[in-house]
């Protein structure tokens, strides 16, 4: 054997045997293979545990590992896809856990507004279900939502179907909506007014019975001296008068709630004595219900939609 064969050979081994160092890209990738489990099989494992102590230990380590792949996907490809997978699998921890105390998850809340600004549907869905899981209306970071909201309500996305109106998807806009009704704050409702006083207006019962719970969580949040200031008593009631004739069971049930809270609110004013004229219809909507044989699909036992009747 010649002498450069033999340090050929000998070069070869020394570099077999000697260590690649682990690059930071390469730690994040396995960091990454890791965390981006799907939540189906997160909850299979979470399944498949013997005792609640390792159970509990399976969710801590897969919130820690959630938390590091979510500070990773700003600088990693397709973060979109995996802020996806990463919140999905946090929403799940989060409603396992909820009931016993649950852990820290709001770790996830900036990226659930990120999703939530997203052209994606399936992004945007996600994202107002994480915000609706993961903020209260006393948070402050619930303000970062406001554009997203706005946008939501009067924006639109051209591949969904679209309201007759204003062009505007519905179902993005019933995302906002459904949102708005368990979130709003007051500084919202004030930003957001003539957006949510606009689709009152919408011959959609889909959007309809959506925007008027929407209403009647600004009313419950604003001040009696803001609905007065700005009018917004006297342009509820003349939206909400019309509502009252809709053939949509879920339309009427919303716009009866809306009136009931806004004869609370107004006792002893104008309004009030507004109010009172509505009783009339009021009657004549529930004698239809209990008379009529028209609506088959909301009768429960022969009874013609109890739960408007109850209201």
């Amino acid at each position: 054997m010649s002498s450069s064969s033999a340090e050929s050979i000998l070069s070869r081994s020394l570099s077999l045997g000697r260590k690649k160092p682990v690059t930071r890209a390469a730690m994040m990738a396995k960091t990454d293979s890791n965390s981006y489990k799907s939540v189906k099989s997160l909850i299979r494992a979470i399944r498949n545990c013997k005792t609640a102590a390792e159970e509990r230990d399976l969710i801590s380590r897969e919130a820690a590992e959630i938390r590091m792949a979510l500070q990773n996907t700003s600088i990693s490809r397709g973060k979109e896809k995996k802020r996806y997978r990463a919140l999905a699998k946090l929403l799940c921890i989060q409603l396992l856990t909820a009931a016993h105390g649950g852990i820290s998850v709001a770790f996830g809340q900036l990226d659930a507004l990120k999703l939530m600004a997203s052209p994606n549907f399936a992004d945007k869905r996600l994202g107002h279900l994480g915000i609706s899981l993961l903020l209260d209306s006393s948070q402050e970071t619930l303000v970062l939502a406001t554009n997203s909201f706005k946008s939501d309500l009067s924006g639109g996305m051209p591949s969904l179907p679209t309201l007759s109106s204003n062009g505007c998807s519905m179902y993005v806009t019933g995302l906002a909506l459904t949102s708005l009704a368990s979130l709003l704050t007051s500084g919202m409702a004030q930003e957001l007014s003539t957006e949510l006083l606009r689709l009152l207006n919408v011959p959609n019962a889909y959007i309809l019975k959506k925007a008027v719970l929407a209403v009647l969580k600004m009313i419950r949040t604003l001040s009696d001296a803001s609905l007065r200031q700005d009018g917004l008593y006297e342009m509820i009631l003349e939206r909400t008068r019309p509502l009252l004739s809709d053939r949509n069971h879920g339309v009427l049930l919303s716009s009866c709630a809306l009136i009931s809270e806004l004869a609370l609110r107004s006792v002893g004013t104008p309004i009030f004595l507004e109010l009172k004229k509505l009783a009339p219809l009021l009657v004549r909507v529930l004698s239809s219900l209990l008379f009529s044989s028209s609506f088959p699909e909301y009768d429960v036992g022969g009874t013609t939609d109890p739960f408007l009747q109850v209201f």
